[in-house]
């Protein structure tokens, strides 16, 4: 093989029950930094966005966004079946026709998709947490209707919101930080950021649900000024989508799918805590249930 050609290959792995894949021919060099194609399958793939980068446009004309990115590196439609934050990075599932993205996406509307995020916050919030703690956060969610800030949700009484649950195992603790592995068993928009700012360990990062609002604020208005030393730190929201987990309705005898993306590599990676389990599981002994801080 000519080293032109080769260079558009990606070769990416996935593991489908206990088979590992090796698959994929793309325009590698149409692709977008930090887009990379984890498996392609006959009827899906599934990619990682990086942070800042739309899923698909939200205007009339063209803007730099991964459908259209993705699309035009197959030569053909794709569809989304997940979505993540735009200052979210991680897997994103794509349909490669209307009927498989239909087919998937009833999975994720039937809670039939183990979703599972890394988080890094500053503190643990005065909760006393260690490496292998889990915890359930059961606490409904609506909008934040005291805050300026018109996609904030919050918190909200019982009977008000939408019912959300996240499930949170500590990885690691270091250096005034903390590491988690979070897995939402339902979907709420914000619901791993709004969760985890009512435990008052907001997402590094999260210039909605930590300490920052005004520089958001200022961000959405258009009006350029000196980030604050704590934006200068955090330049990215601290939230990676990280394994996906499902059973393939477009597959025969539907084998169960299991998609891991790398640990970022703008993460700061705990030291000392080399090899950490990410496992998100239920762990009974030491699992409780926190509805307030």
């Amino acid at each position: 093989m000519s080293g032109h050609i080769g260079g558009w290959i990606r070769r990416a792995r996935a593991s489908v029950g206990k088979i590992n894949i090796t698959c994929g021919l793309l325009r590698e060099p149409s692709l977008f930094p930090g887009v990379d194609v984890i498996v392609v399958r006959d009827r899906w793939l599934v990619v990682t966005k990086p942070v800042q980068l739309l899923i698909h446009r939200t205007r009339p004309f063209s803007q730099p966004n991964l459908i259209d990115n993705i699309a035009w590196a197959l030569g053909e439609s794709v569809y989304p079946v997940n979505r993540l934050d735009r200052v979210t990075s991680g897997l994103v599932l794509l349909g490669r026709d209307a009927e498989a993205a239909g087919l998937l996406g009833r999975l994720f509307g039937k809670r039939e998709v183990e979703k599972t995020y890394l988080a890094i916050s500053y503190t643990s919030g005065g909760l006393g947490l260690g490496p292998g703690d889990h915890f359930v956060i059961d606490a409904p969610i609506g909008m934040d209707t005291e805050s300026p800030i018109r996609v904030k949700r919050a918190v909200v009484a019982e009977g008000e919101g939408a019912a959300a649950v996240t499930e949170v195992r500590v990885l690691g603790v270091d250096g005034g930080m903390i590491w988690m592995a979070c897995r939402p068993r339902t979907g709420r928009t914000h619901q791993i950021r709004c969760h985890l700012a009512h435990l008052r360990i907001p997402i590094v990062g999260d210039l909605i649900y930590g300490t920052a609002p005004d520089e958001y604020i200022r961000r959405a208005s258009g009006v350029s000024m000196p980030a604050s030393p704590w934006i200068q730190e955090s330049p990215r929201l601290g939230l990676h989508a990280w394994r996906l987990a499902f059973e393939d309705p477009t597959q025969a005898g539907r084998p169960r799918v299991v998609v891991h993306a790398a640990f970022p590599l703008d993460f700061p990676k705990p030291r000392g805590i080399a090899g950490f389990s990410l496992d998100c599981g239920a762990d009974a002994t030491r699992q409780r249930s926190l509805r307030d801080p």
